[in-house]
């Protein structure tokens, strides 16, 4: 529809699409925002033996599991990626360093400079990098443990109706996973789609054909993403309008 106010879809689940709602009430104003996730995120309950070992934190979700049961100790030594999840482990008391933005830079700088502590990842069940394998083969045993599961969730209504509307809708790509959810639910839309991919996995994993454009954030960082969805945003006002 020519000069229908683009849509932007956010498809994390909470509390980052709240967040990121938040953020782009503040930075376009004038966006249609509809908030639909494509996963549940569940957090397991079976214990996991943290005792002098250093952990990695991949994810805020792993954080928050932390948070939930306490089950590493303050002061324990935490390697994370991200600026946002290495501030909240150190607001749970954990040593906690930011190790890039990304577990290719997580495992070069910890390859780089070897740390003085056994590791074990607590992550996802659905994980990139296969960290604790890559890690154990460049001579640092590293542990793992699944401490949240991502479960698919159907699209509500309304986001189902942007996808076969002539609204353009622009779709932020927070992971791989994410991205293939979103690609078998709009694998028939009419909508013309602008993505926003957090990575280059991210981006090869959305494969519906009759995208109009795809776009990478520079860097695989919150407000990179918000960042690029927002000059995305202005560009296909501009250009739909």
């Amino acid at each position: 529809m020519q000069g229908a106010q683009p849509i932007i879809l956010i498809t994390r689940p909470e509390p980052g699409a709240s967040r990121l709602t938040q953020a782009l009430g503040v930075r376009c104003p004038q966006a249609r925002v509809l908030q639909s996730p494509v996963m549940r995120i569940r957090y397991m309950d079976a214990p996991v033996e943290i005792g002098d070992r250093a952990v990695i934190l991949t994810s805020q979700n792993a954080v928050h599991w932390v948070a939930q049961t306490g089950a590493v100790p303050v002061g324990t030594l935490a390697y994370c990626v991200g600026a946002r999840t290495t501030a909240r482990a150190r607001e749970l008391g954990l040593v906690a360093h930011q190790m890039g933005d990304s577990a290719g830079e997580l495992l070069a700088r910890l390859t780089d400079t070897p740390p003085p502590a056994r590791l074990i990842h607590l992550r996802g069940a659905h994980s990139r990098g296969d960290i604790a394998a890559t890690l154990t083969r460049a001579g640092l045993p590293c542990a793992e443990h699944v401490v949240y599961a991502q479960d698919p969730v159907p699209l509500t209504q309304a986001a189902q109706s942007a996808f076969q509307d002539q609204t353009p809708v622009i779709l932020p790509l927070y992971s791989p996973r994410s991205a293939a959810l979103l690609a078998g639910a709009a694998r028939a839309a009419r909508a013309p789609i602008y993505t926003v991919a957090i990575s280059s996995a991210a981006d090869t994993a959305w494969t519906v054909p009759q995208t109009r454009a795809r776009h990478v954030a520079k860097r695989p960082s919150a407000d990179c993403m918000l960042d690029t969805i927002v000059a995305v945003f202005d560009a296909v006002q501009n250009l739909e309008g």
